[in-house]
Parts: C-alpha cells; sequence; structure tokens
C-alpha cells in the first residue's frame, strides 16, 4: 500500500507512512528532521571529483549501494548551483532519471538533498520502502531541497525525475543511527584546562570560606 504526499503537505510537519508494516514519519524541512532526531551526522564528502560509485560509506560507517554507478561532484567544480551555502560533495546522476539507494546498514533516521540538472522547476518523485511516495517541486538554479525519515524499518528510497530534468544530483546526507550518534560528549583539550582550572578557583574559595569560619569562631 502507499500513501502519495506533496511537498506542500509536509511543509507543517510530518506524515506517518500508511504501510502494513511500517510507521516512519517523512519529512521535506531540515529543521523539523533534526528536532526528531537523536544527534546527528552530517556527511558532506564522498571522493575526488569525478570518481565513479556503485556505493559510499558514510559517516558512522553507513553504506549506501546504488542499482547503478553515480559520479562525485563538488559544488562549483562539476555541479553548478545548490542551496543554503553548501559547498560539499554531491552525487550526480546524469545517465538516467532515477536511482535506487539501500541502505547497507540500520539507521534510526536519514535525509538527503537533491537537485535537478536543468535549471528549470522539475517535479521529483521519492518513494521508500515501506510504500511511501513523496512529490516534490524542485528548481535546478540553486534550488536543492531536502527529504528525509524519522524511524527505523526504511532499507532503500527510489529517486526519480523527468528525463527533460537532464538528470540531478543528491547529497548532504544526514543520518542518525543510536548505537553510533547517541553518546558522551567527551570535552576537548582546552575544555578540559578551563574545568581543572575552575576547580581550583572552586577549592580556594571553599578553603578561604572555611578558614574564615574558623577564625570567626575562635575570635
Amino acid at each position: 500500500m502507499r500513501k502519495v504526499l506533496t511537498a506542500a503537505t509536509l511543509l507543517t510537519g510530518t506524515i506517518i507512512s500508511s504501510a502494513a508494516f511500517a510507521a516512519v514519519p517523512v519529512t521535506t524541512d531540515l529543521d523539523t528532521w533534526k528536532s526528531l532526531a537523536g544527534p546527528w551526522l552530517e556527511d558532506t564528502e564522498y571522493g575526488a571529483t569525478g570518481t565513479s560509485l556503485s556505493s559510499v560509506t558514510l559517516d558512522g560507517g553507513v553504506t549506501l549501494n546504488f542499482n547503478h554507478a553515480v559520479s562525485v561532484a563538488a559544488i562549483g567544480n562539476g555541479w553548478a548551483t545548490w542551496s543554503g551555502g553548501y559547498t560539499g560533495d554531491v552525487l550526480r546522476n546524469l545517465g538516467t532519471s532515477s536511482v535506487t539507494a539501500t541502505l547497507a546498514d540500520a539507521v534510526d533516521g536519514f535525509g538527503f538533498f537533491l537537485e535537478p540538472n536543468v535549471f528549470s522547476n522539475f517535479l521529483f518523485t521519492i518513494t521508500t520502502s515501506d510504500g511511501t511516495v513523496v512529490n516534490q517541486l524542485i528548481q535546478g538554479n540553486s534550488g536543492a531541497k531536502f527529504f528525509g525519515w524519522n524511524g527505523p524499518g526504511i532499507t532503500n528510497f527510489t529517486i526519480s525525475v523527468a528525463s527533460g530534468a537532464g538528470g540531478f544530483a543528491f547529497g548532504d546526507f544526514f543520518l542518525y543511527r543510536r548505537d553510533i550518534t547517541n553518546v558522551p560528549i567527551v570535552p576537548e583539550p582546552a575544555s578540559w584546562a578551563l574545568m581543572i582550572a575552575g576547580f581550583g578557583l572552586m577549592g580556594a574559595a571553599l578553603r578561604r570560606a572555611r578558614a574564615e569560619r574558623v577564625t570567626y569562631a575562635l575570635g
């Protein structure tokens, strides 16, 4: 069973997939995605520009396998524009109008941006393995838009667009995986130094206060 959604529907919040075996919220807003995820990772580097890839391993050891090869480009070097000031890598899909990516590792949340090759508006369709279908109208000139989901269970997604778009690029991946990203934060060396200095000042203040109380009691 599929539930077809539009970006306009998603802007005000999240949608729960109606598939029988999953109930995963999807969104086209990065801030909403971040608010629902735990500590997340952003991956922006996928290799040397022009490299052909059939898979990419992201931060946290999560691997994406593609049903055909895509190539690496960087904004300003192999791909002209993006959105939000992003200057990292993207993955180009120029030979066909669709690509399917399979997650070789389980995640608890995932998202990415995408943009058509031609500088015009094109309707994208993103289909996930739980049966959710999302339609997004995206501008090719600095108009990259986000798609993501929060929750386990989705194992692959397919991106497709009309052939007139001349292909597309996708990237700037965000992921949340409880067993990797939900870990205690270890202070940096400079932070340790400040903490130790602070403890020293607190100790000195306590000793001074204790000495003053003793002097007063004996005086």
